[in-house]
């Protein structure tokens, strides 16, 4: 019986982890295609649907996440751990993917007169040399006020780490990643490749999807743009 109840704890506290960084990074990777078929739609409003699945095709941010781990910021195998060892900080010289916020306006007219302003955040993102610099190489332990001030969740209490398989412009990065959980399950990304300085993950993890831009527009009169925006929103 014991057996059983931490087994159907452990497969709880998985599932609630993996249902925050999974979709995170689904609505990252959504984000990055929503831009593409903005700007792709805006610069050629009779797009095609073969045009407009190869530029987001070209331009796509894919992730593939495995190896989950999670426990408490307080276990005693994980406090002395060191900061680089836990986060998988990316040496210098590697490469990493910039993503950033993008938030994009379209104002419709209406009978010859401007509407309301519609708009979308969305992301980009693009392969870029990494922050020069040396991890301190503290302990977790030491280490842990130090991220709760870097990334504005105070305190943080539990912690998730996997590893990401990341693809952009046909360039691919295998690396350790992490989410820290504060009070109430607040998310806090902690992503040295694709979340620098916070990025557009952050944005992603505590915000949905929103594709007004295409399907609330006039771009969504295109039937290829359409389809976009039913299928991403899904």
């Amino acid at each position: 019986m014991l057996l059983i109840s931490a087994s159907a704890k452990l497969g709880a506290q998985t599932a609630r982890e993996e249902a925050v960084v999974r979709p995170a990074y689904a609505r990252l990777s959504s984000a990055v295609d929503v831009n593409t078929a903005y700007m792709a739609a805006k610069s050629n409003r009779l797009v095609t649907a073969a045009d407009l699945s190869s530029k987001i095709a070209a331009a796509g941010l894919r992730f593939e996440l495995s190896d989950f781990k999670f426990g408490s910021l307080d276990d005693a195998d994980v406090v002395d751990v060191v900061d680089r060892d836990f986060l998988g900080m990316v040496p210098d010289g590697q490469q990493i993917i910039q993503t950033v916020e993008a938030t994009v306006v379209e104002t419709e007219t209406i009978e010859g007169k401007p509407g309301s302003p519609v708009s979308s955040v969305t992301a980009t993102a693009y392969w870029s040399e990494p922050p020069h610099g040396t991890p301190p190489g503290w302990t977790m332990r030491d280490f842990r006020s130090v991220l709760e001030q870097e990334l504005g969740v105070k305190p943080l209490l539990r912690y998730c780490t996997y590893t990401v398989k990341a693809t952009l412009a046909g360039k691919t990065k295998t690396y350790k990643a992490a989410f820290f959980f504060g009070e109430n399950d607040k998310p806090a990304p902690s992503n040295t490749v694709v979340g620098i300085g916070g990025g557009a993950l952050a944005y992603c993890a505590s915000h949905p999807l929103v594709t007004d831009i295409l399907s609330k527009t006039r771009f969504d009169k295109n039937p290829a743009v359409h389809d976009f925006t039913a299928a991403v929103s899904q």
